[in-house]
């Protein structure tokens, strides 16, 4: 006569662990998560495009801006659907581009300025405030005179 084990075995274990991860999956609204992680990569993307272009500025030491671009060849005046890093030519026809980003999505991105300069000792020759936001708590970015740039949420 056999009998039986008594417990549970770690197949059972296993198979009810992930049954029931994906129930609660299910029932959790994704796309709020989705939509607050979209807000914040866009947001680090251009603060780390900001802080790539004064590094560049100081090693050099040169003039070196970032502005909104639609064809990432030449300027223009909306920052959601991209931006260039570039050094500004004396013959404003010609740009040095160093880096293009594209946006992935299409956020909202208020500024105050539509050029961002950084001189070559690294600090701001236009300093300005970046609110970046789909959805939710909009994320700040700020370039202050000295031409550090920092990220927080806004009030």
């Amino acid at each position: 006569m056999t009998t039986l084990p008594k417990g549970f075995t770690l197949f059972g274990l296993m198979l009810t662990l992930i049954l029931t991860t994906i129930l609660l999956l299910s029932a959790t609204p994704i796309s709020s998560w989705f939509y607050r992680h979209n807000d914040k990569s866009i947001a680090l993307k251009l603060f780390h495009t900001l802080h790539f272009a004064r590094a560049e500025a100081i090693k050099r030491n040169q003039m070196v801006a970032v502005c909104a671009s639609t064809n990432f060849y030449t300027c223009g005046d909306d920052w959601s659907f991209g931006y260039i890093v570039f050094i500004p030519n004396k013959n404003a026809r010609e740009l040095t581009i160093l880096r293009t980003e594209k946006n992935s999505e299409r956020a909202t991105i208020d500024t105050n300025q539509r050029v961002i300069q950084f001189r070559g000792d690294g600090n701001s020759h236009t300093p300005g405030t970046f609110t970046i936001g789909l959805n939710g708590k909009p994320l700040k970015i700020v370039i202050n005179d000295s031409g550090r740039v920092r990220m927080g949420s806004s009030i």
